[in-house]
């Protein structure tokens, strides 16, 4: 799966939950990424593109790492696997 990723204000991070929702199974993530430490960074008028594989079926929430305003609550989203 592919997630492209746009900042127009500040730096920003984006954190994924990597367990589908409501999974208890914690031995195995739903999402899996070449290279997590890379991953949900975005600069400033800069693109970054999340490359990853759906392992298990679910939906996975997503949300903004980086906490500094009213507004950020709204800045979520899910990712689906079927």
């Amino acid at each position: 799966m592919r997630l492209k990723v746009h900042s127009n204000e500040e730096a920003h991070g984006l954190k994924l939950n990597l367990y589908p929702e409501g999974s208890k199974d914690k031995s195995s993530q739903g999402l899996l990424f070449a290279n997590l430490q890379e991953n949900g960074k975005v600069q400033k008028g800069e693109g970054q593109v999340l490359d990853f594989v759906a392992q298990r079926a679910g939906t996975c929430e997503f949300k903004c790492a980086k906490v500094w305003g009213i507004h950020d609550g709204r800045m979520r989203g899910k990712l689906r696997a079927n």
